[in-house]
């Protein structure tokens, strides 16, 4: 191969195991013989074992098993990425240009081409995304476009010097690589100062310190390769520097971050590792020591070997494999119970607590169970409940109502996610700068909300573990497992709670019709008697107190009349005689019923019946609808008002109008429903239950017709009943 320059000589020898012998023949015409020295001596080669391998070994067992965080992904993939080129070593020509030191090239160039895209991306998200990351997030893609560009154009250079040695494909080598040198320079300087002016401005203590633990370890690591080779090169200068001297102070960088880490407590050391490595290498070794011990059995019967078939070996392998899964699910679950104090199966202990909130009969109840199962399934200090009971608090292991206000408050702001204070737990992204001063110093450092709501229904306030560890995933996703099935609990206690209360009301309100009806038919019949003479004549002003008696009884009549159906209505007790009839004829009824109490005002009750209209109904029910409708009329008309009735054929029905104050903005469905009252009328003092609209909703359903209302243009209120018309074969 000819070559022009030391550079080239060197490159090639380079490719070759230390020992070989090359010819080298000058351009006079004289040669020798020249045995190839080791390129690196004994200390190099072991420093760069040690550092790739520790990056290696930081990347799998530190923050693999966190790389779903955004920061240590790029963690993960940078240690890796500077682990694996650390161990390749360089691009040198191969043997075979298509054999697998080509792809150990390859690989190469793709790895110092991401690396430092790695590194700029890391000091924009670690340990959180910069402000306004989102708005430059588009450049990191486009920068690893422009790096897998510059990988293809340094690998047809070196594709085309491999393929045809000479001095002129060699200079081809040099302009790719000085653009992909400058790039990896201009990034690196981009990271640092990132990292730089982030560890000036955070105002974060423990963030200030990741950040500036992080910059000093890169710093030092990537100096003698970056600035003092690699960019004197991009300027044609050559600073003699030893190369073991780059891998000395690479060994900062693991260094750094390992006491980043430790130091600020940033991941749980000894819970990160537990997962999913240590488990594993834990099985392998125990089913190795298995497969030893078979192996040194079989020796101890035949030293030899000789009658060892292939058959055994299979066999060993086979249950090698088949036994390293269930080794490693049993120490895992040791290792998480005895080491870490995690809980050992939490699908059997969230059944536990499952069963153990059957013996809750109220909030007072689900908050002890929740505080005693979390205390020992999760090994912590203390635990605290909130709930609200109906209008009182109730509070289990919590020593205050206002710490308790306060995590209530806390939580109605969140989602179900668990609000931690810094440092508290080995979740980052659960961790709050503005963490309630009260809660920390109660010793709670973690809020689950019980329920999210507006008003904070109910918290789960958890204390540091027993062992002085921080909370570890999962115990947080246990707890949040054990706030979601005590929130469906608590729901379930409230519609128990809400069906008991409402029970409750309605045998209140039953037995309290019941014991005023035989005073209220008393009082009738007294004041009728006085009113009639049996006791004496009467003057007009005691004739007309009697009057307003007389009034006022049946006004309570009807109240009394309306919690009596009502009670019916919710048992299903009333029953219908459906016939048919003149509408006009239940209308009347019920006039005459409500008329006494118009006149007391003046007011009167106007039927326009201008012809038949039948129906088919039940006329005790309906008269019980036209009574209701015609008292609400009275009631919100004013003295000497019309009260008009109008009856319709097209369909069959009849409207009640009145000159009242109308709806106004009252949604008019509203009206209907038990217990609800609309705006107090201006012309009565009287004021009912909220039943007696209900009823007429109730009994028009029943009688398979519809109630509407609305206001008058005129002004007034308009209620609509339509009804059902008659069997064409019965004749009214």
């Amino acid at each position: 191969v000819e070559v022009a320059t030391r550079d080239e000589a060197r490159f090639l020898s380079e490719g070759h195991l230390p020992g070989s012998r090359v010819e080298v023949r000058s351009a006079d015409g004289s040669a020798r013989e020249i045995t190839l020295p080791p390129a690196f001596g004994r200390l190099y080669l072991l420093v760069t074992l040690v550092s790739g391998g520790l990056f290696l070994w930081i990347s799998l067992f530190l923050f693999g098993p966190r790389a779903d965080n955004a920061a240590l992904r790029d963690l993960m993939l940078g240690t890796w990425a500077y682990g694996l080129s650390i161990l390749i070593g360089g691009v040198y020509f191969p043997k075979d240009p298509w054999g697998p030191d080509l792809v150990r090239g390859v690989l190469q160039l793709a790895l110092l081409a991401v690396l430092p895209i790695l590194l700029l991306h890391l000091a924009c998200v670690f340990p959180r995304p910069v402000r306004g990351y989102s708005r430059v997030a588009w450049v990191f893609p486009a920068l690893l476009v422009v790096a897998g560009i510059l990988v293809v154009w340094q690998e047809r250079a070196f594709l085309a010097y491999f393929t045809a040695p000479s001095p002129d494909t060699f200079r081809g080598l040099g302009r790719p690589q000085k653009v992909a040198d400058t790039a990896l320079v201009a990034q690196v300087l981009g990271g640092l100062a990132v990292l730089g002016v982030r560890g000036l401005a955070e105002r974060d203590p423990r963030e200030r310190s990741l950040v500036r633990g992080l910059l000093a370890g890169l710093a030092v690591g990537v100096t003698p390769y970056v600035f003092l080779r690699t960019a004197p090169g991009v300027l044609n200068l050559d600073l003699a520097l030893p190369a073991v001297l780059d891998r000395v102070f690479e060994l900062a960088i693991p260094l750094a971050v390992v006491f980043v880490v430790v130091r600020n407590r940033f991941l749980d050391i000894d819970v990160v590792m537990r997962r999913p490595l240590l488990y594993s290498g834990v099985a392998a070794a125990v089913v190795g020591l298995g497969i030893l011990a078979v192996v040194a059995l079989g020796l101890a019967l035949d030293p030899t070997l000789r009658s060892w078939h292939w058959l055994p070996v299979l066999g060993l392998g086979l249950a090698a494999g088949v036994s390293f899964g269930p080794a490693r699910e049993r120490i895992g679950r040791a290792l998480d119970r005895r080491l870490f104090h995690l809980p050992a199966d939490p699908t059997a202990a969230l059944a536990r607590f499952g069963r153990h909130l059957d013996d809750a009969k109220d909030q007072v109840g689900l908050a002890r169970v929740t505080r005693r199962f979390l205390e020992e399934s999760v090994d912590l200090a203390r635990v605290g409940v909130a709930l609200w009971n109906g209008e009182e608090m109730v509070l289990e292991g919590i020593p205050s109502e206002g710490v308790a206000v306060r995590a209530l408050a806390l939580v109605a702001r969140k989602d179900a996610t668990p609000v931690a204070a810094p440092g508290a737990t080995d979740s980052p992204r659960l961790e709050i700068r503005g963490y309630p001063r009260e809660l920390a110093e109660a010793g709670f450092p973690v809020t689950v909300p019980l329920e999210s709501a507006p008003d904070g229904a109910g918290a789960i306030l958890l204390g540091a573990k027993g062992t002085g560890r921080r909370l570890a995933a999962p115990d947080l996703q246990l707890a949040r497992e054990v706030a979601a099935i005590a929130r469906l609990s608590l729901a379930r206690m409230r519609l128990v709670q809400e069906a008991e209360r409402a029970q409750l009301k309605d045998r209140f309100f039953s037995r309290v019709a019941h014991d005023l009806r035989t005073p209220l038919t008393s009082i009738g019949w007294s004041v009728r008697n006085l009113l009639d003479g049996v006791a004496g004549d009467l003057g007009e002003s005691q004739r007309d107190y009697l009057e307003g008696v007389r009034t006022s009884a049946r006004y309570l009549e009807r109240l009394v009349e309306n919690l009596l159906e009502m009670g019916r209505l919710e048992r299903g007790q009333v029953r219908l005689s459906p016939a048919t009839f003149d509408l006009a004829r239940p209308l009347e009824e019920a006039a005459s019923t409500v008329r006494p109490l118009a006149e007391a005002r003046g007011i009167r009750i106007v039927i326009d019946a201008p012809r038949p209209v039948p129906v088919r109904s039940d006329a005790a029910r309906l008269t019980e609808v036209a009574v209701n409708l015609l008292e609400n009329a009275v009631r919100f008309s004013p003295d000497d008002a019309e009260v008009r009735v109008r009856l319709h054929d097209l369909p069959p029905g009849f409207s009640v109008e009145d000159e009242g104050p109308g709806l106004g903005d009252a949604d008019p469905g509203r009206l209907f429903a038990r217990f609800e009252q609309g705006a107090p009328s201006p012309f009565a003092g009287q004021q009912g239950f909220g039943l007696g609209l209900y009823i007429v909703a109730s009994y028009v359903r029943l009688l398979d017709g519809s109630v509407t209302a609305g206001n008058r243009p005129e002004g007034g209120a308009r209620f609509t009943v339509g009804l059902p018309g008659p069997d064409p074969a019965e004749e009214p």
